[in-house]
Parts: C-alpha cells; sequence; structure tokens
C-alpha cells in the first residue's frame, strides 16, 4: 500500500518537470507502481480465490 501512494505521490511531482528530467521521474513512478503490483497481486489473487470458493 505504501509503494501505490508512493506512485501517486511521484505522479504529481513528475506533472511538472519537461525534457530529460520529466522522462527520469516518469521512469521511477513506473518502477513505484510496478512493486506495488507486485506487492499486492498475491493478496487480490487471494481474496479472489476465496470469493469464488463461497459460491
Amino acid at each position: 500500500m505504501v509503494a501505490a501512494t508512493g506512485g501517486v505521490v511521484l505522479t504529481v511531482v513528475a506533472a511538472n518537470p519537461s525534457g530529460e528530467n520529466g522522462a527520469n521521474t516518469v521512469f521511477g513512478v513506473v518502477m513505484c507502481f510496478l512493486v506495488a503490483i507486485a506487492l499486492l497481486g498475491p493478496w487480490a489473487a487471494r481474496i479472489a480465490a476465496g470469493y469464488s470458493a463461497c459460491r
């Protein structure tokens, strides 16, 4: 959850720079969101599996 929040904050920060600085900042945003997805993926899979087993 912290990585997703960090990604949102970095998105706001990346909105202002242009050129090479903007490109480098966006790379950090993408990497932060990738980490968030990697960390939250197993939880989402367990929730989905538990939900479908209950039906």
